[in-house]
């Protein structure tokens, strides 16, 4: 068992979780999965206020953080492909993102281009796919440029264009499979909570307090707590978590988490094997594995 996990912990998440502050933040939205955004300019202002924070690196936000449980998926049509019907219908994991989530989050771009600030509301609807979805749908051609549609074929949703392709990474845990997924930008579709992920040139923890005043200047009508708001609708920061820089520590949350969903009670396996990992930790590589999910 303990063999098991020390396994687990080898396993390349697809992203590099180092020096990152994550804060959840609820965001006014109308129509609340769908768009279009309430806030048309969040991702923008996050870029200005929050970027221009003396130490932040880069700054973005999704509606999913990779490794914390949380997902969204959504069934597809495939320009040029017969109509399956319901009951075959293809789908995929579903998010959506702010420019620049790939380079905060240490993403490989594979193929094309990430999100920009020319995508807007007005502009073509787009999505980055990752390379599972690309092989499945076009295995012998190459994604960028070919359309889909979110729901069924007679729906009337915009097509979607794919401006780039990502590495996978595997979203729900280091032991689970990862299947095809697809972003698309906030200003296009819109999320009622993100989660801010800001990549700090040093320890985290001290870019707190002026990252939440930059947050406070975007949405300057709501208090912004560390603390989960179950009052009247807000918009308010409501979770700070950050990325720790102990690889043992960081691997007993890791483990914990992913073993919790398997249903294996192996925590004193888990903590044995967080101790030989602290062992081994030295290098650059076994650190960055450690910490994959220790939000």
């Amino acid at each position: 068992m303990i063999l098991s996990v020390a396994r687990l912990l080898d396993v390349d998440p697809g992203l590099d979780p180092r020096s990152i502050l994550v804060m959840q933040m609820s965001l006014p939205q109308e129509d609340l999965y769908n768009g279009p955004p309430g806030h048309p300019r969040f991702c923008a202002d996050l870029s200005d206020r929050v970027g221009g924070v003396p130490g932040v690196v880069s700054v973005s936000a999704i509606a999913h953080l990779p490794l914390s449980g949380g997902g969204a998926g959504r069934g597809l049509t495939i320009e040029g492909r017969p109509d399956p019907g319901p009951m075959q219908q293809p789908s995929a994991g579903y998010s959506v993102a702010c420019p620049g989530i790939l380079r905060t989050m240490g993403i490989a771009l594979i193929a094309g281009r990430e999100f920009t600030a020319r995508d807007t509301v007005d502009a073509p609807g787009i999505v980055l796919v990752n390379e599972r979805l690309a092989t499945r749908f076009w295995p012998d051609e190459n994604a960028i440029g070919k359309r889909f549609k979110i729901g069924h074929v007679g729906t009337n949703s915009p097509w979607l264009t794919v401006v780039g392709v990502f590495r996978n990474i595997h979203h729900f845990g280091l032991d689970s499979e990862t299947g095809p997924s697809f972003l698309r930008p906030h200003s296009q579709a819109a999320w009622p909570s993100m989660s801010i992920v800001a990549k700090t040139a040093s320890a985290p923890a001290a870019f707190v307090t002026p990252i939440k005043s930059a947050l406070a200047a975007i949405e300057p009508s709501q208090p912004v707590s560390e603390r989960p708001h179950h009052g009247r609708r807000g918009r308010e920061l409501r979770r700070v978590e950050t990325v720790s820089d102990d690889p043992a520590r960081a691997a007993s949350r890791c483990s914990r988490w992913c073993c919790r969903r398997s249903g294996s009670p192996v925590w004193s396996a888990i903590q044995s094997c967080s101790g030989r990992r602290r062992l081994a930790s030295g290098s650059r590589s076994a650190r960055s594995r450690a910490t994959c999910c220790a939000w």
